[in-house]
């Protein structure tokens, strides 16, 4: 166990008078020896403890489970660790894509054509020269959202089904902040005569997604050296899945198919909003896997989670300051999310038994709700999502979250 502080500088202390005390009056009778030792000592055992502090976080460096990220401190070697397995480094904020309808008399956009969305202030670029036909409308125009600060560029390809309105993106920036839905509109900063402007948001080709944590990067690497390459058992599949950006989780179990060898039913947890995730998405992870092995052979099916949500009650909450409750509900709310979320449906053959967290307990929800009140000096008598129910599994296909808290 390391050492405290007090403890650590205290031996340092000690042993550093008694070293002084035996080899200095022999040299110079007339030393202070009090001043001298108290001085010396107490200098050098903070300066040894700082030093015994910067060994022990790298020794941590050793291993994934504790060593710290790059970002963070400069002898991190985490992503060290998950390129060795994962060979990738966090993924950055992924861009949007999008599909415009443009309508007017006529004219063109060259590449490179800016938008802005007057709304968010975030801006688009266009990647490929686009016609406007007078009457025309739904030419699809590949836009990338221009929000990524992390300064890499990253080719995306779309399919060519309208002629030269089709084409390769390149996108600056990215992130959830600059996602644009059906329905948004987009101006032009070069004003044409013979084009409208605005311009309409149809679809979303490629949704956006914010940038990796740490703490999945982690979990991710952990994965990795946990789950040892099987040629195409369950483990693989969650590994190959869990490649593509936007993927918080995959699911996989046992297919309907047995006639099929690798016969597989996965399902796909998404890092965007509750967790459903999209068409695109499951169209990526599809490719991804079917890079690693013919699904098509495999009888492997690919669906999104389902989210199942949950109105939390809490009953005799009281003993907090009138100034200080809308803060301590917010506690609880927060608290309440964040154990919804730490239940995960169980995969026999790839999550150890030991971790096993698939099931919402009353009298676990209780404790997590009372530890948030007492933050600010409050109790609970009780707190249930159904009265009448103790405990609620997660299901092969579902994912818990918590819809609100209501107080009685």
């Amino acid at each position: 166990m390391f050492k405290s502080y007090a403890t650590w500088t205290q031996e340092i202390f000690d042993a550093i008078v008694l070293a002084i005390r035996v080899y200095f009056p022999p040299y110079d009778p007339l030393f202070d020896i009090k001043s001298v030792e108290r001085a010396f000592s107490d200098a050098h055992a903070k300066e040894l403890w700082n030093a015994g502090i910067l060994n022990e976080k790298i020794r941590r460096q050793n291993n994934p489970l504790q060593a710290d990220s790059i970002t963070k401190e400069p002898y991190g070697t985490l992503e060290e660790w998950g390129f060795a397995k994962l060979g990738r480094r966090p993924f950055g904020e992924g861009r949007g894509e999008y599909l415009v309808e443009f309508s007017g008399s006529g004219g063109v956009y060259e590449a490179g054509a800016r938008f802005i969305n007057s709304t968010t202030g975030f801006s688009y670029t266009l990647k490929e020269k686009v016609v406007v036909n007078e009457g025309s409308s739904g030419d699809r125009v590949t836009l990338s959202s221009l929000t990524n600060l992390l300064g890499d560029r990253v080719r995306l390809t779309t399919s060519n089904e309208t002629g030269e309105s089709a084409g390769i993106v390149i996108s600056d920036l990215g992130g959830i902040p600059a996602a644009l839905k059906p329905g948004d509109l987009i101006s032009s900063t070069q004003i044409l005569a013979g084009i409208d402007n605005p311009a309409l948001i149809t679809e979303v080709l490629v949704e956006p997604t914010e940038s990796e944590t740490i703490t999945e990067y982690r979990e991710d690497t952990l994965q990795a050296y946990r789950i040892p390459p099987r040629g195409g058992a369950r483990g693989d599949y969650v590994l190959w899945g869990e490649e593509v950006s936007g993927v918080r989780r995959i699911y996989p179990y046992a297919g309907d198919d047995n006639d099929l060898l690798g016969a597989a039913w996965l399902l796909v947890e998404s890092t965007i909003g509750e967790g459903l995730a999209s068409p695109e998405l499951i169209e990526a992870v599809i490719r991804n896997i079917d890079s690693k092995i013919a699904t098509s052979d495999c009888g492997i099916i690919l669906e999104s989670v389902v989210v199942s949500k949950f109105t939390v009650t809490i009953e005799g909450f009281f003993g907090v300051a009138s100034e200080d409750i809308n803060a301590a509900q917010n506690n609880i709310l927060s608290t309440v999310e964040n154990y919804f979320k730490s239940i995960k449906a169980f995969v026999d053959g790839v999550d150890r038994s030991t971790a096993r967290n698939d099931t919402l307990r009353r009298v676990e929800l209780v404790a997590v709700a009372l530890d948030a009140a007492a933050v600010y000096g409050g109790v609970i008598s009780d707190a249930y999502w159904n009265i009448s129910e103790r405990e609620r599994e997660a299901g092969q296909n579902e994912i818990l979250r918590l819809n609100n808290v209501v107080y009685l």
